[in-house]
This record gives structure tokens, sequence and C-alpha cells, in this order.
């Protein structure tokens, strides 16, 4: 029976998607353990060993697992990253979704840059380096921008968070105070976000892919009042049969920022031109499987053990 190691961060090992992929590893008959990203211990030697926390009392060797898969680590990144170069420099079979290639889970400045790269149409987004660039550049933002409103989106935000709606330069010039003057970046923190023309979208898409193939797709649909369609932000889902050119694009977005399992975002706008708003490499699915009955944890756990087979 193969041990599979699934390593997220505290607060998500009893998360819907962290328990569904157990459990359907374990229908494989496979025999998955779900381990805190934060219990895991480095121990340097001449020859590096890992442990992790089983209890505050118990200390288990973290090199014995058949397979490991990383997800839900956003805010232990780059100290996960040396975790996963370490077990792969022990030829473990590591799933990361390519993590160590890219070295960034969610940042949509790089992600516009790969989608702008292989054709893929992307909002129109600006990035400034700090406030002082921001401010000394209003002109320059609205015309590129289209005028207002615009989106202000932290470039690692992720389930809707981090994204605001402005309404006026006035609004604009506030934001960017505020920010500054409450972060620990102070100026800098303006890096922090993209800027990015707000579309008039008339239908917002998640289309799942796993590997090769796409596994589902759901229509996502705002609760009102709000431009975010984010299930877990109290959008509603439905089910939906997505066109072969969204299913080209998704697939093609999908590759372009190197990921083997994605959430795609596509937007149709009321002009109907369509664009990604993003790739989110690791996408919840507990929206898509109750909209649509599909068993996504059983095509990921599925594709990883066919993937990494002994």
């Amino acid at each position: 029976m193969l041990d599979i190691a699934i390593i997220t961060q505290n607060n998500y090992t009893n998360a819907y998607q962290t328990q569904r992929l157990k459990e359907e590893f374990t229908k494989l008959k496979t025999k998955p353990t779900i381990i805190p990203a934060e219990s895991i211990i480095l121990k340097y030697e001449q020859n590096i060993l890992t442990y992790y926390s089983k209890t505050p009392s118990i200390i288990e060797p973290f090199n014995y697992f058949d397979l490991y898969v990383f997800r839900e680590i956003f805010s232990v990144m780059k100290d996960m990253i040396t975790t996963i170069q370490i077990l792969k420099n022990k030829n473990a079979k590591v799933f990361d979704n390519n993590l160590t290639k890219t070295f960034y889970l969610n940042d949509k400045l790089k992600e516009g840059e790969q989608l702008l790269a292989n054709n893929i149409n992307f909002p129109k987004t600006l990035h400034f380096m700090d406030k002082q660039n921001l401010l000394n550049n209003l002109d320059f933002l609205e015309q590129t921008l289209n005028g207002y409103p615009i989106i202000a989106k932290k470039r690692s935000s992720g389930k809707g968070l981090g994204i605001y709606k402005i309404n006026s330069r006035k609004e604009l010039i506030k934001f960017a105070k505020q920010l500054c003057n409450e972060h620990k970046y102070k100026e800098n923190a303006i890096k922090l976000f993209i800027f990015q023309e707000f579309l008039n979208i008339e239908k917002e898409y998640r289309v799942f892919v796993v590997g090769p193939k796409i596994v589902g797709a759901m229509q996502r649909i705002p609760k009102q009042g709000d431009f975010r369609a984010n299930f877990s932000l109290g959008g509603t889902v439905k089910p939906a049969q997505i066109t072969k050119h969204m299913q080209e694009i998704s697939l093609k977005a999908h590759k372009a920022v190197l990921t083997e399992i994605s959430g795609v975002d596509y937007a149709i706008t009321k002009n109907n031109n369509y664009y990604i708003l993003e790739v989110n490499r690791t996408p919840g699915f507990k929206g898509l499987e109750q909209a649509t009955g599909k068993n996504i944890a059983y095509e990921i756990a599925k594709y990883l053990l066919e993937k990494y087979k002994q």
C-alpha cells in the first residue's frame, strides 16, 4: 500500500478539498496522511534528514512516503520550496504543481506576462513600484485603463480576497495612502498590487483542468451587489457546457503558466470579448463538485497515482 503525504498549511488541514483528497486516495487503496506544513522539521547534517511533528511529543521521519503532494502552502511557500528541493534531491516523488519551476503560487503579474506571451487575452494591467510612482502617473493610468472604475488586485490574492473596485481618482489616492500608511512596506506596498481595467462581464466561468484534460466547468454568478463571482464569497454556481473555443483557450492558459492542476477563470464581456482573469494554481473544487456532481477529488488522486506509479 502506497503511503501518501498531503502537505498543507495548518489552517487548511480540515478544509473541504484536503479532506476530499484524503477520502479519494483512501478509496484508491493508498494510505494518505495529512501533514501541516508548519510541523515539518529540517535537520541539517552531512545527509539532511527531514521529520514532522505527528503530535507535540512524537517526531516521525518524513522521508518514507511514496508520494508527497503539496497544496495550499501560501504563506510558507518559500520554506516549502526548500523542503521540496531536498525531497527531490533524494529522488522522492513530489507533486508541487511545478512550484519549483515557477517559484510562485499566486503572482498575477507574472501570470499575466505568461498569458500575453502566448497570445491569450488578459485585462489591461499596470504595475507601479511605489506610491509616488503611482501618484505621479494618474493621467497615464486613467488613459491606459479606460477611466474608472478600475480594479486594484493584490498580486498574490486568492478566493476573491484582496480585490477592490475603485470608482474615482479620489478613491484611488485614498486607497494608496491608506495602504502605504498601514503596511510594513510603507511606500513600497504599492508593488504588491496590480491595477486593471474594469471589465463589463456578461458571464464568468471556472474551468478545472487536471493534467492534459478538462474535468469540469461551471458558471460563476456574483451575489447581488458584488462584482466578484467567487463561490467562497457567496457567489452561486451552476454546471456549464463550454464551447470548443473556451476549451482550447482554457487548456492553452493552463499550459502557458506551467500548471498540471489548475482552475482557469474565463470571462465573456458584454461586447463578446473573452479574457482569462486568472489561472489558479491551487484551485478549490467544493463549488464545482456541488454544481456538477463530478468527483474532482477522484480525478486529481487518479491523475497523481498514474503520474507517479511505481
